[in-house]
């Protein structure tokens, strides 16, 4: 189940709420990951399926996502929209992909498994970490990533910004 929170434009204090749940089309109640796009489309992962929500109604892609919290290990499948728009899944199988909005369909990024996190650095660089310790950054230019960084020894958890010119 999601909540909406609606705020007016006109600087009331007014909140309402819209309560989304599988009644309203959400694939299942119980969300691992959201993000809005530019577009104004919310995008609701969960371990059913990949729901796009235009405010009236759900698109459902067939994805599903990892929601493994245990003591000793997490893993959370990811949705995510960069600031060009695009929209980066790491669904189950955890190999990131990468929407194509011309045929609406998730194309997979190849040469990298096991992946657990993406991060947009403050330059629009996209960065994805896995698991096996490795570190990719998206090059634009071919449209593929690049491995800049390795240690098997070591997880990627999440990748944030730690200031301007370093990731953390």
């Amino acid at each position: 189940m999601i909540l909406i929170l609606v705020i007016p434009i006109f600087g009331q204090t007014e909140l309402s709420f819209r309560q989304l749940s599988v009644n309203d089309g959400l694939s299942q109640n119980s969300v691992v990951s959201v993000t809005q796009d530019s577009d104004g489309f919310l995008w609701i992962a969960t371990q059913e399926g990949l729901n796009r929500f235009d405010g009236r109604e759900f698109k459902v892609f067939n994805k599903k996502f990892a929601d493994i919290t245990q003591e000793s290990h997490l893993q959370l499948g990811k949705v995510f929209a960069d600031s060009k728009n695009r929209i980066w899944i790491i669904p189950e199988t955890s190999v990131p992909e990468l929407l194509d909005p011309l045929k609406n369909e998730f194309i997979p990024i190849k040469g990298i498994n096991a992946a657990n996190s993406l991060h947009e650095d403050l330059n629009g660089n996209i960065w994805i970490g896995t698991f096996s310790g490795q570190l990719f950054i998206w090059n634009e230019s071919i449209q593929s990533p690049e491995m800049i960084w390795t240690d098997p020894a070591r997880e990627i958890l999440d990748i944030s910004d730690f200031d301007g010119q370093h990731l953390l």
